[in-house]
């Protein structure tokens, strides 16, 4: 983030540093098959934050690399890698900010992790455990003994999330980790992030009927062609299978593959995600019973507000899976911001996965933009009546800032040159870090 409440001289010098940099960026993006790495891009787009000091509750922390944020207020943790953020879990229970035993607002650093913190006074289980400022903590939520859980043991001074995200964050943390609290609404300059002014003579030369790229901070849509129409989506489809799968048969579900094996349904992601596997999909269907589970897709993205949308089978073999541009933006933005773990595991360049009865299945990725460093997730697909469709998820220099872009490519003749097209053209437009007023 950046305010430009500097002499007038040192923002021209700046404007000066970030247009040399980006080009420098846009150069070696050019001659190069792979975008850079973010630490490449971090040290050719520097940012520029303004000097801060814990000199009040309304000022903000200059902290940078990867850290967490425990916002008392929204009731939300959030996780940054590299300073970009890539996670975001809600708080169950926070001590009130007028009790005595609050989490005051500061900046702190983790002390020590144990993945279950035993109380010997009440014999309370506390998973995941994350200590902080000594005396705080964040947990999931408490279990007895026999490992019930407890939703009313709360702790003084401790922030209770799901075993779901705990787990998250705690695979995320590290000892000495940055740990800044927040009990009020910060207003100061850097306090939202900043919606991006471009303006551009040129558009883009792709084959895409339709694309859209979406900031996934602010939401704002940066550029689009025919994003509201509607598409066959092909294997994009699997996302969709994978978050209803989740929610209606469980992770932990065996499930018969088209091996004839059992696995479970977390090791069934990979074959669905990787591979694009249409009969795995098909399996995960028939597990619950092919018309419910259909029911729930359908159900599932109306819930997030992809009214064009809708689905006639789990692959996405069908031409009447349909989709939009926009819908897909929104699907990105849930899966980034609720479902992380879904797109992690489409990040992996291989995995063998295991049968319940020893049987072992390695798997591929077939989304060679995998193995690119700037990838955080996403999935491809391929029809005759669809063409080649993509949506990737991407941490790119935008202006001043690095931030999380969403690309979705519908009815494409090349989704990869497609997609590199976007994200150079989206760097290049906004290497001069033109920033609007609104946040």
């Amino acid at each position: 983030m950046f305010s430009v409440v500097a002499p007038r001289t040192k923002f021209i010098f700046k404007m000066i540093l970030v247009g040399i940099s980006a080009s420098v960026l846009i150069w070696y993006m050019s001659t190069h098959d792979t975008l850079p790495n973010l630490q490449t891009a971090r040290a050719l787009v520097p940012s520029f934050s303004g000097d801060s000091s814990e000199t009040g509750s309304s000022t903000e922390l200059a902290i940078t690399g990867n850290y967490i944020v425990l916002d008392t207020v929204d009731m939300q943790v959030s996780l940054f890698e590299d300073e970009v953020l890539v996670g975001r879990f809600e708080i169950l229970h926070a001590p009130d900010t007028g009790s005595s035993e609050y989490v005051p607002q500061g900046l702190y650093s983790i002390d020590k992790k144990t993945r279950t913190k035993l109380s010997t006074i009440t014999m309370v289980r506390f998973p995941y455990f994350i200590q902080f400022g000594d005396t705080h903590a964040l947990h999931a939520t408490p279990q007895n003994a026999e490992g019930v859980e407890l939703a009313e043991a709360h702790m003084d001074g401790l922030i209770e999330l799901s075993a779901w995200d705990a787990e998250r964050i705690y695979a995320f943390a590290k000892e000495g980790m940055s740990v800044r609290v927040k009990t009020e609404k910060v207003l100061g300059t850097n306090s939202e992030p900043k919606k991006m002014d471009i303006i551009y003579d040129v558009l883009p030369a792709t084959s895409a009927e339709a694309y859209a790229l979406t900031d996934l901070v602010t939401g704002q849509t940066l550029l689009t062609k025919n994003a509201g129409d509607k598409y066959p989506i092909a294997s994009i489809t699997k996302l969709v299978t994978a978050l209803v799968a989740t929610d209606v048969i469980g992770q932990g579900a065996q499930v018969l593959a088209p091996d004839e094996h059992y696995y479970t349904l977390s090791d069934l992601y990979y074959p669905l995600l990787l591979r694009s596997d249409n009969a795995v999909a098909e399996q995960i269907a028939m597990h619950a019973g092919e018309t419910y589970f259909m029911s729930n897709m359908n159900a599932y993205v109306k819930a997030l507000g992809m009214a064009q949308s809708s689905f006639a089978d789990s692959s996405g073999l069908s031409p009447k899976n349909i989709s939009s541009a926009f819908d897909l933006s929104l699907l990105a933005h849930h899966l980034y911001f609720e479902k992380k773990f879904l797109l992690d595991i489409t990040k992996e360049e291989d995995m063998s996965i295991t049968s319940t009865d020893g049987e072992s299945w390695d798997i591929t990725n077939q989304n060679v933009l995998a193995r690119d460093p700037y990838f955080r997730g996403g999935k491809l697909g391929y029809t005759d009546e669809a063409g080649q469709t993509s949506l990737s998820i991407f941490t790119v220099p935008v202006g001043l800032e690095v931030r999380p872009i969403a690309v979705v490519v519908l009815n494409s003749r090349d989704w990869k040159h497609d997609t590199r097209t976007l994200l150079r053209w989206l760097v290049e437009t906004t290497k001069d870090g033109a920033v609007s007023n609104e946040p």
